[in-house]
Formats: structure tokens, C-alpha cells, sequence
């Protein structure tokens, strides 16, 4: 099945298979990202028990194998397969074990992907509070990356529109949109399309809400 940006089950047969490759080669760090892949996908999917299941394997084993990196990554995955299962809470403990263990581990690229991550499901959960917070944080430190930081001014500029600070919101959701523009990033761009869409729904600008849609 599709959801539009992704192409799920050939997805599903190339984790198959570099799981059985990474086996063959001895490579534990790619066969625990190919676990935690696939746990989201099959998440993604409405498989969310077997999803967990698997991304908790390449978790498990890029922690026992010490593979940094990998488990790093897996962990965000761990964190997103609980999301898509509408496990939140246990996605939002998730994430934020996940940044302090890339925090201690040296991994800071990993560590604001994760708090980004983080965003939305406190967005969802309505504590906003906690929520700008994160995406302050994010936004203010200097060694974020561009992902983190578009998506995190996404999710700012709509917890702002809900708000009524439709002018902070416009700012913040333009220049996500921009970037995500400039990154490729169909994620990023369908986030903060549906984010000025409700900004311009919010305020009456009929006229601009639906091309965004």
C-alpha cells in the first residue's frame, strides 16, 4: 500500500532483504537500521504490533553490539513506530530518551532530530507549553540541523495559529515552507502547506486556503 509520499511494500521487501545482508556480512549497525525501518513502515502500515516489535529488535541489538550510530537512529525510529501505533505517550518518553542518549553519546545531529520528532507529538497531545519550548530550543541552537529546524517551525507556527498569533505563525510557517522547498523535503512541504492552510482558515483568508490544501 501507498500513502502518497511513500511506496510501502517494496519498502518492506528491501528491509527483508538488507536484513538478511547485513546477517550474511556480520554487519549488526545495518541490520539494526533495517530493523527499526522496517518497524516503521510496518507501522505506516496499521501493523503496529509487528512494527514495535521490530524496531525494538534493532534497538536491542545496536544497544548490545554498541554500534552508537545506529542505535542513535533506531531510537528516533522506536519513536516514530509508537507514533504512527497512536501510542503517544510511550512515543513522547521514547523521543526524549532517545535525545539524551545521543546527548551523552556525542550523536547531536540524532539529538535534535529527536527533539524535533518530539514536537509533534506534543503538539497532538495538546501540551503546547512543553511544545514551544522544544521548538525554541531547537530553533535557537546554533549545531541544528535545517530538517530539525524547518520542522519545528512548522509545528511552532501552528501551535501559534491555534493560538491566535497569526503573525508569529505566518512567519514561522513561510519560512518552513521556503526551506522545505529548498531541502526537497515532501514532508516538510505537506506539514507547512496544511499548516498555512489552517493559519489562513483561522483568520478568514478564505482565498489562499484552498491551493495549500
Amino acid at each position: 500500500r501507498s500513502t502518497g509520499l511513500y511506496d510501502l511494500e517494496p519498502g518492506l521487501q528491501m528491509c527483508d532483504r538488507a536484513i538478511r545482508l547485513a546477517r550474511r556480512a556480520g554487519r549488526h549497525d545495518l541490520e539494526a537500521r533495517a530493523l527499526g525501518l522496517k518497524g516503521n513502515i510496518l507501522s505506516m502500515s496499521g501493523r503496529h504490533r509487528e512494527g514495535i516489535e521490530n524496531a525494538n529488535a534493532g534497538l536491542s541489538l545496536a544497544l548490545e553490539r554498541k554500534v552508537i550510530d545506529a542505535a542513535a537512529e533506531v531510537y528516533r525510529r522506536m519513536g516514530t513506530t509508537l507514533e504512527y501505533a497512536s501510542e503517544y505517550a510511550s512515543s513522547r518518553n521514547t523521543y526524549l530518551t532517545a535525545y539524551e542518549f545521543c546527548k551523552r553519546e556525542g550523536v547531536q545531529a540524532q539529538a535534535q532530530l529527536c527533539l524535533s520528532c518530539m514536537t509533534w507529538v506534543l503538539f497532538r497531545t495538546g501540551d503546547w507549553k512543553r511544545c514551544t519550548e522544544v521548538c525554541r530550543e531547537v530553533l535557537n541552537d546554533p549545531d541544528a540541523g535545517t530538517t530539525p529546524k524547518f520542522f519545528v517551525g512548522c509545528v511552532l507556527g501552528l501551535v501559534q495559529a491555534y493560538r491566535g498569533e497569526s503573525r508569529s505563525a505566518r512567519r514561522h510557517l513561510e519560512s518552513a515552507f521556503q526551506a522545505a522547498l529548498r531541502e526537497s523535503s515532501a514532508l516538510g512541504e505537506m506539514v507547512a502547506r496544511w499548516g498555512l492552510a489552517r493559519l489562513y482558515e483561522l483568520t478568514g483568508q478564505l482565498d489562499h486556503v484552498a491551493p495549500h490544501y
